[in-house]
């Protein structure tokens, strides 16, 4: 009886540790690196290929164009966000990068 109390105490000894193991902070999914590697005048599908999925739409305007004279602005936003609140915003003004911001990454 001694014996298999004592088994289990080690059974339950390594769950713990196991599951204290499995419960760190979550991987970042989007990191400095990521960030660093975008730069201006790249399309919002090279930045896609970069940061693995299209980011969340977080504003979008357009601006008409005058025939002859201007072409029409289209500016579009996009967030991505990891779990821990880090997070870079990107800004396309007709599908060219044109502003990045970031805070936190890692």
């Amino acid at each position: 009886m001694f014996m298999m109390k004592k088994v289990l105490a080690i059974i339950l000894g390594l769950f713990i540790i196991l599951a204290a193991v499995g419960c760190g902070a979550p991987k970042a999914k989007y990191s400095l690196k990521q960030y660093n590697q975008l730069s201006d005048g790249m399309t919002h599908g090279q930045a896609m290929r970069i940061l693995g999925d299209q980011g969340v739409s977080t504003g979008e305007s357009v601006m008409p164009g005058v025939p002859g004279v201007m072409e029409k602005i289209k500016t579009e936003t996009f967030t991505w966000k990891n779990e821990d609140g880090s997070n870079m915003i990107v800004m396309f003004q007709n599908d060219k990068l044109i502003m990045k911001s970031q805070f936190g990454l890692k």
